[in-house]
Parts: structure tokens; sequence; C-alpha cells
């Protein structure tokens, strides 16, 4: 008998510990909560809303919404009490963009949770298209040669060897560097006749050629071992003779469009604002002199004459000679040569250079 009189003691003590004061009972429920919208590994833009359900006994407090691996608050959705709905609008920076998992909590004033009362969801947030970072060309001598605008080509002094790789007259390939939040699919290269920069117009103007790579398997495809992020597009001689770029100077603007796996394309075609210098004649060699001032170099006797060599593909042999064969017109020797072979006198007839010998 005492032993069942102490048991309902312990249990009706417990009753009691669960009220408080006036009698109401301790919260001890957890929340419940869902999301509805979006659906899990879904493409979203760097502004899109969420909603969901929560309920509890006791009333929500909060829903929150965080970053679950970094913690992250973005803010506090609006809940709606009649309803039992919640809905939060999300705002993301472009640095967030990728693949992100919230998570999702409701609250309520005794702080109780469950695994109901939680939840994650992991999204593709991408707003931007691929970007094109970087380019350059390589003709196959594994030199990388960037692309530059137009002025800057047409005012190249071909004579000297440290613009040899600039112009191109054969085979080259032209390396770009991407960049997108998610993955690329496919890359298309353009390529536009520039004759006067101010009047170059996208909307109107078509290529002259264009090259595509895909990342999937297909004509196209870029090959094992190649990222899309590091696309090339490689161009022939035959190709652009045809497009009637046979010979002559030609400033090849290079722009481009590329789509992701969202299906989310470049509105526009991109425009670098660079190009390529095609100029078929360039290829021959070429040889400078590194002494050469004003068209005319100076030697004395038994000194050496330097001389720079250069070829952009390479030089198989050089020959060279003095000759001997030719004949000076005594008009060149005064016209040109006049201070070698003269000698200089100061203003009282005095000789201060003699004549070279």
């Amino acid at each position: 008998m005492k032993k069942f009189l102490s048991i309902l003691m312990i249990f009706s003590f417990l009753i009691c510990a669960c009220t408080t004061g006036l009698g109401e009972e301790v919260d001890l429920e957890a929340p419940e909560l869902t999301i509805l919208t979006p659906t899990k590994l879904t493409y979203q833009r760097l502004n899109f809303d969420m909603t969901g359900t929560c309920t509890d006994n006791k009333g929500i407090t909060n829903v929150t919404i965080t970053n679950k691996e970094t913690g992250k608050l973005y803010g506090y959705a609006d809940v709606d009490y009649e309803t039992n709905t919640w809905s939060f609008n999300v705002s993301l920076s472009k640095e967030e963009e990728g693949e992100i998992t919230f998570l999702v909590t409701a609250n309520d004033a005794f702080k109780n949770a469950s695994t109901k009362s939680a939840r994650t969801i992991t999204l593709l947030v991408d707003e931007h298209a691929p970007e094109g970072l970087s380019w350059y060309v390589d003709r196959g001598n594994s030199i990388q040669t960037p692309l530059k605008e137009k002025s800057f080509l047409e005012n190249l002094d071909l004579n000297l060897a440290v613009n040899k790789d600039y112009p191109q007259n054969e085979k080259f390939t032209v390396y770009g560097n991407f960049y997108d939040a998610m993955s690329i699919s496919t890359i298309t290269l353009k390529l536009y006749e520039l004759v006067d920069e101010n009047s170059f117009d996208l909307e109107t103007a078509s290529p002259i050629i264009e090259k595509t790579v895909t990342a999937a398997t297909g004509a196209n495809y870029i090959g094992e071992g190649k990222s899309i992020y590091s696309p090339s597009f490689e161009f022939t001689h035959a190709e652009l003779a045809g497009k009637g770029l046979g010979s002559g100077k030609h400033y090849l603007r290079v722009c481009f469009y590329a789509k992701d796996n969202d299906d989310h394309p470049n509105e526009i075609i991109n425009d670098t604002g660079l190009c390529i210098f095609w100029y078929p004649e360039s290829d021959k060699p070429g040889v400078q002199h590194s002494k050469l001032e004003n068209a005319k170099l100076s030697a004395s006797v038994g000194s050496s004459i330097p001389l720079d060599f250069f070829d952009d593909d390479g030089l198989r042999d050089i020959k060279y000679s003095l000759r001997t064969d030719f004949s000076l017109t005594e008009a060149y020797v005064k016209n040109n040569l006049s201070t070698v072979f003269s000698e200089k006198k100061d203003a009282k007839g005095n000789v201060t250079e003699p004549a070279a010998s």
C-alpha cells in the first residue's frame, strides 16, 4: 500500500512540475516546418522566393534562413499565423553564385527543436553567363602572344624582332580563359574584320568566321583531358583565304558567345575589344641592325657589325656577304656620306676632324 502511495505522489509531482503558477503547461513540443518552393537542385537567380509551412502548438516565434555551410544569416521569413505559412525573398551577391545549401529553421519561445523544425535544401544559384577573362594566340611555337587593340597593332614596327609574333600568317590557335559559377556547355568564337573601329557595330556586323567547342560529346567536342574553361580555336591560312583574306593586313575583332548548363546564354555576343593581326605577307625572315640609326650604320675598321636575324617560325640557315659590285654616284656621296668623307673646320678655318681615308 505504501509503495502504491509513493508512486502516486511522484506522478502527481510530475504533473504539477509541468504547470506554471496559473496552471499553464510548459511547452515541450518543437515546431514543424516544411519547404514548398523551390525544389532541391533547381537553378535559381541571385534573387528568388522561398515558401513553406510552419506550425507549433504555442505559436511560431520566427523562421530563420541561413547558409548551412558558413552559418551566414540571410534573414527572417514573413510568417502568416492564420495560414501557418512562411515566405522569404533571398537576395545573394555575385560572389555567392554556385551550389548553396540553405538551412531553414522554425523557432518557438522555448527554443524547442527537433528533426521536423529545421529543413535543408540545396540550390544551384546562377545569374550570370560564362565570362571570357583573357585571350592569347599561339601559332604552334609555344609563344603566347596576347590579343591587342587595333590601334596598337596598326603602329607596330615589323622590322623589329620583338614584334615578330604579332602578325599571323599561317595556322594559329586562339586560347581563352573562362569562368562560370556552375558549368559551361558551349562556347562560340566569332571573328569580325575591323575596318573602322569607331563604326564597328556587332548588331549589324557579320562574322568572317566562327568556331564552336562543346563540353559534351559530339562533332565539336573539346577533347579528352581538355577543359571547356580553357577552350582553344584553331584557324588556318586556307580557311581565312577562302573568306577573302588571302593577302593584305587584316584586323580581326574577337567576340564570343557562351552558354552554361543552366541554358543561360549571354543575351548578346560579347565583344572583347581586342584583335588578331592577320597578315599573310609577314611570313618572311627579317634582319635588325642594333646600331642602325636614321638609316645609317657607323663602323670603324676592324670592328664587328651586330645583326639580329629573326623569323616568326624559325630560321633554317643564314647567308651573308659583303658586296663590292656596286658604285656610289657623286650625288649620293655628297647627299648621304658627306659627313664621313669630308673634313670639318671651325670658324677660323682650322680642321677639327680630318676626312676619312
